[in-house]
């Protein structure tokens, strides 16, 4: 548990960082206001490179398993209020396998985000949740030592808290682009429908990049007013 409360205090200092270089640089450029949905729902994708470290098996490192790839993220979220979201979020992984032919992987969570700024163009967030992750290695060769019926070997464990930070660079008040960056704290505790005799622990990292697109929900009156600007306001009345 100590990884785990690393990587969140790592990603609490990472947000507060982002965090005030964008109230700054709102600042001084005197930006002004977006909108920001209340009961909203998000459809967010996002890309990346992603990379495992730790045991999968006891001596078995998760690089001879599944090393460097790519992710592919799909994630729905709704949108309480400006400030959070509680979403749902599946991820494909492909990845290098140095003891096999291909490997690739599956993971789902659920979490929540925390926006900092959300009515900023910049917009820090914190994304925490926990879930299950797959890894499939089409071990042609039986390098690891193991018997199977067949040329896949599959683990599969609790993924016991991810953290995700990133900035949302909003173009518009229901689009938003975000560079972003991420590590869980991952266990294996089953190969081929066995229980391993005890549980092996390790860590995936993810940074790439992401989209998060708004549909419907509500504005404020006072989100609203904050966004017109004060002349606009007087003008209408």
């Amino acid at each position: 548990m100590k990884q785990s409360i690393l990587i969140v205090r790592a990603a609490l200092l990472g947000l507060g960082t982002i965090t005030w270089a964008s109230s700054a640089l709102a600042q001084e450029s005197g930006e002004r206001p977006l909108l920001a949905p209340e009961n909203a729902f998000e459809l967010q994708l996002s890309t990346g490179y992603a990379q495992g470290f730790g045991n999968a098996l006891p001596n078995v490192h998760i690089t001879d398993v599944a090393g460097a790839g790519v992710g592919f993220t799909g994630d729905l979220a709704y949108r309480a209020s400006r400030f959070a979201s509680i979403d749902f979020e599946g991820q494909y992984n492909q990845y290098a396998a140095e003891n096999g032919s291909a490997s690739n992987g599956f993971n789902a969570n659920v979490a929540a985000t925390v926006h900092a700024l959300p009515e900023s163009r910049g917009d820090p967030w914190l994304r925490i949740g926990s879930g299950w992750r797959w890894v499939w290695q089409h071990n042609t060769t039986g390098q690891l030592g193991l018997t199977t019926v067949d040329t896949t070997n599959e683990f599969h464990g609790w993924e016991v808290v991810t953290g995700r930070i990133g900035l949302d660079v909003r173009t518009s008040s229901g689009v938003a682009w975000a560079p972003f960056f991420g590590a869980d704290l991952q266990s294996f505790s089953w190969i081929n429908g066995l229980k391993l005799p005890s549980m092996q622990w390790g860590s995936f990292l993810y940074a790439g990049v992401q989209g998060r697109f708004d549909f419907g929900g509500t504005y404020p009156a006072a989100t609203v007013a904050r966004g017109l600007g004060e002349g606009a306001i007087l003008a209408d009345l």
